[in-house]
C-alpha cells in the first residue's frame, strides 16, 4: 500500500479558533477527494483490470487531528508509482496530491473569508 499524506498539522488546535479549524478540515477533505479524483482520471492511473484504480480512496479517519490522505490499497501500487528495474515509473498519485495540495492555503483563506462575510 502506498499513501500520500496531503497535509498534516501537528496538534495545535488549541491555537486555532473553531472557524479556522473547520475551514482547515473542509480544505483537507477537498484535497483528499480531489487527489482521489485526479489520480483516477483516465490517462493518469494505468488500467488493466481496474484493481489499481478502484483501490484509490480518500482517507478522512484523522480529520479531527487535521490530517487527510489518499490511500491506494493495491499491493503493487508502489511499483507502478515509482517503477522497478524492469518497468519505468508511471506516477499517478503523487502528481495528483501535489496538484490538490497546491491550492490548499487559498482554499482555507477563501473559506474563512466566506464565513466572515
Amino acid at each position: 500500500m502506498i499513501k500520500v499524506q496531503v497535509v498534516t498539522i501537528e496538534d495545535k488546535t488549541a491555537l486555532l479558533g473553531p472557524m479556522t479549524e473547520q475551514a482547515i478540515q473542509t480544505a483537507l477533505r477537498k484535497a483528499a477527494f480531489d487527489t482521489q479524483a485526479d489520480a483516477q482520471m483516465p490517462g493518469h492511473v494505468p488500467v488493466d483490470t481496474g484493481n489499481l484504480k478502484g483501490s484509490i480512496h480518500a482517507n478522512l479517519e484523522n480529520l479531527s487531528r487535521l490530517e487527510s490522505s489518499c490511500d491506494v490499497g493495491a499491493e503493487y501500487a508502489g511499483y507502478v508509482e515509482f517503477g522497478t528495474h524492469k518497468m519505468p515509473a508511471r506516477p499517478y498519485l503523487i502528481p495528483a496530491g501535489d496538484k490538490a495540495g497546491a491550492g490548499f492555503a487559498k482554499t482555507v483563506a477563501a473559506l474563512i473569508k466566506a464565513k466572515l462575510g
